[in-house]
């Protein structure tokens, strides 16, 4: 279970805090793609944090290891992305060590995997891993396989509740929208529905991949050329989106 406030401890007081939230509130909203604004967010936060030091040895860190898990399919792996390592976990975590040092972000994703299996291998992955958070991000492959709406969103419910039983906390977000034969956009968007009413009904965290893929220019200008998978761009962009989501529920 992850400590109270725990990527922002060092900051003390709870003004300071209203304050680091009002400080991100100032980032602009680009047109382009928004992966530049969670690095404008870090860079105020290093001034804000500068600012904030009470004495001359400056703010202690906290170093309390946090451990967030990226769980789902090939899109968490990383397929389509170029670099090594592959996929947003890698870049998330290099937006989260600015605030904190010690923030680890594990790859868990599996390519190919539909969410009944989901629920099948959730529990490995928190007795294993034992993480603080938890960040769902299935069921464009149940899609794909013409598996019911309701089926995909009890699937999602039951992960989300092993999750909230190991005493963890966990996120879920929306699927992207795809250009691939095979895949109805018509289909995502009413799974994204029902995603949003489940994360509302378990009162987690919703991150909203859909709506940041369709605000930013083309949207096909960040899938791969498979028209299923994000290319680099598009993994920059969910890495960003999940490091925002997980500021609003610190």
């Amino acid at each position: 279970m992850p400590a109270p406030s725990v990527f922002l401890t060092f900051l003390g007081k709870y003004e300071k805090q209203r304050s680091f939230q009002l400080l991100t509130n100032m980032v602009p909203k680009l047109n382009t793609y928004r992966f530049a604004r969670g690095i404008c967010a870090v860079a105020l936060l290093s001034l804000f944090l500068t600012s904030c030091s009470s004495g001359p040895s400056g703010p202690t860190e906290d170093l309390t290891e946090v451990l967030i898990v990226a769980f789902g399919n090939s899109i968490t792996k990383g397929v389509g992305d170029t670099r090594r390592p592959p996929g947003y976990p890698y870049q998330l975590e290099q937006l989260l060590k600015p605030l904190h040092p010690n923030a680890i972000v594990v790859n868990r994703g599996v390519g190919g995997e539909e969410t009944p299996e989901g629920v099948r291998r959730i529990d490995s992955v928190l007795n294993r891993d034992h993480p603080d958070y938890v960040l769902i991000l299935e069921g464009i492959n149940d899609v794909g396989s013409r598996t019911p709406s309701a089926t995909i969103i009890n699937n999602l419910g039951m992960m989300i509740r092993k999750i909230k039983r190991s005493g963890d906390v966990p996120l879920i977000a929306s699927l992207l929208p795809v250009t691939r034969p095979g895949y109805s956009n018509t289909r995502i968007l009413t799974v994204n529905s029902g995603i949003r009413a489940l994360a509302e009904e378990e009162e987690v965290q919703f991150v909203d991949l859909h709506a940041a893929f369709m605000t930013d220019v083309d949207f096909t200008l960040l899938l791969s050329d498979d028209g299923l998978h994000p290319n680099s761009l598009g993994y920059n962009l969910l890495a960003e989106e999940w490091f925002e989501g997980l500021l609003d529920i610190l």
